[in-house]
């Protein structure tokens, strides 16, 4: 039978067994094994012999469900690519968020990659001041917000989804 311990597991499946079935004392098994008081109590306590996963349960993510709603929309319905996707949520919604969360959200809703070019209606090649202006609109329509852009770290101020559209028009 071939045993998958960790690197750093002091007990066996079958010293677990003699520990869960032992009448002895927690002191007098810890010395008897040799082994800390701690992992005697620990294996006491546990129902069965084998290693628990490592893995986090908990993964966390960086999205919030409005803004995955927002980046599917902006990926779905105003066909961006995944750059000005990620251009148009720093400015106006979450500078904090990374090119790699927007993608991972994508991912998860079947938005990784954009139809082909035939089905796909013709735009600007790069983020250009017209479609700069074109973008915060929809993304304002989508939001229904009009305070929600950032152009720094900071809290978003009242009007800065302009201020944003007109520094991207100006080029500054």
């Amino acid at each position: 039978m071939d045993i998958k311990l960790h690197a750093n597991a002091t007990t066996t499946p079958k010293m677990r067994a003699y520990i869960q079935s032992s009448t002895l004392s927690v002191a007098e098994l810890s010395r008897e094994l040799g082994i800390s008081e701690t992992c005697v109590r620990r294996w006491r306590s546990r129902t069965q012999t084998s290693d628990r996963s490592h893995t986090r349960h908990d993964l966390g993510q960086s999205t919030s469900p409005e803004e995955e709603a927002l980046i599917c929309a902006l990926r779905r319905d105003v066909r961006l690519s995944i750059d000005d996707t990620v251009e148009v949520m720093h400015r106006c919604v979450n500078a904090r968020l990374s090119r790699s969360a927007i993608y991972r959200c994508m991912v998860r809703h079947g938005l990784s990659r954009l139809p082909d070019e035939a089905e796909t209606p013709a735009r600007p090649a790069r983020f250009e001041a017209s479609y700069a202006r074109n973008t915060a609109f929809s993304v304002h329509q989508i939001t229904g917000q009009k305070n929600g852009c950032t152009t720094s770290k900071k809290r978003p101020k009242r009007g800065c989804w302009r201020r944003a559209v007109n520094e991207t028009i100006r080029g500054s």
